[in-house]
């Protein structure tokens, strides 16, 4: 499973990521939500079936969501 120090690896090299599914990833928590800012290009995110609760860091962060 995912989980926040793999996710928070993955976007520090890869910046350039548009779209990212993290669908059913319930390891992910607000640690590696919070890594989401070093992707400026990301426009698409599908955190469905996930237990986040509080997406609102991601929404001021990633201002190219669609």
């Amino acid at each position: 499973q995912l989980q926040d120090d793999c996710l928070s690896a993955t976007t520090a090299s890869c910046p350039n990521i548009e779209s990212l599914v993290l669908m059913s990833c319930p390891s992910v928590g607000p640690d590696g939500l919070s890594s989401l800012c070093r992707l400026p290009n990301l426009t698409l995110l599908d955190l469905s079936y996930t237990f986040l609760t509080n997406l609102q860091p991601v929404f001021e962060s990633c201002t190219q969501l669609k």
